[in-house]
């Protein structure tokens, strides 16, 4: 990761329908926003993966989880109000957080 950059983290299980389906909706979100974030996914599963599992350990409940940072601020991204049934966040809700997150971050400050 490029730590001038901003990030995404998706938290992930192998054993998580919602993991493997919203696969479909971060491919276009890495799309819309490869030149504005790093994109990482990171399986709580995995004995590889313990960078982010320590240092975000305890900041968020269960799979998929989202957490955006840049620098030494992160925010976790809310589950949705109203979760798919498919996917859990949907690509209009992950795509309105990080375009917040975006022009937040084009003017100086950090937050949804």
């Amino acid at each position: 990761m490029n730590e001038n950059k901003p990030y995404v983290l998706i938290f992930k299980s192998e054993f998580c329908h919602y993991c493997d389906l919203l696969k479909h909706v971060i491919e276009t979100l890495i799309m819309r926003y490869q030149y504005d974030f790093d994109f990482l996914y990171v399986d709580v599963d995995s004995k590889d993966d313990t960078k982010f599992k320590e240092l975000f350990e305890g900041k968020f409940e269960g799979v998929p989880s989202i957490i955006v940072g840049h620098h030494d601020n992160y925010v976790v991204v809310p589950d949705p109000p109203a979760p798919d049934m498919y996917t859990w966040f949907t690509l209009d809700y992950l795509d309105e957080h990080l375009n917040a997150i975006k022009g937040g971050i084009d003017e100086g400050r950090f937050n949804i």
